[in-house]
């Protein structure tokens, strides 16, 4: 008998998608800060750049390494997020100040995160959409080295 979903990321807004990654090393200084977006696909590469390994050509992440150890820019502009299945599948894409979400049923959303953080009001004819979309369909389908690039 099982009475537990399993568990997934239930929706794309930012409460569910963002969070903080903390990192220790040492050549990271201590209460060293830096806002790079960084996905959990970034954490592979990211492990065997610090053990100096290879990381393959199909992953497609990036490592994150030498951003908090050198305060080199992280190249990631956009972040892809699915949840997919369970009556409720969605794709959403990021960047720091906006959010595109595509909902299973067609419903699509733009936001300015900046200007509303918690995502409440949809805004499809802000500038940036169409970006924001071509970004998403691109992402979706996208395979090692094109998942790294950081425009559309």
């Amino acid at each position: 008998m099982s009475i537990a979903s399993p568990a997934r990321k239930i929706s794309p807004y930012i409460e569910v998608t963002r969070f903080p990654i903390i990192m220790r090393g040492p050549s990271i200084a201590r209460g060293a800060s830096r806002g790079a977006m960084v996905q959990n696909i970034d954490l592979r590469p990211t492990f065997e750049d610090t053990a100096n390994a290879q990381t393959p050509s199909c992953v497609d992440g990036v490592s994150f390494l030498r951003t908090p150890t050198t305060g080199a820019p992280f190249l990631r502009r956009y972040a892809l997020s699915e949840g997919l299945g369970g009556g409720r599948s969605w794709r959403a894409v990021y960047d720091a100040d906006e959010a595109c979400h595509i909902w299973g049923n067609g419903v699509q959303g733009y936001y300015e995160v900046t200007a509303d953080r918690c995502q409440l009001e949809s805004t499809p004819d802000y500038s940036h959409a169409a970006l924001m979309h071509r970004v998403l369909v691109r992402m979706k389908d996208c395979d090692g080295a094109e998942c790294r690039m950081s425009g559309p």
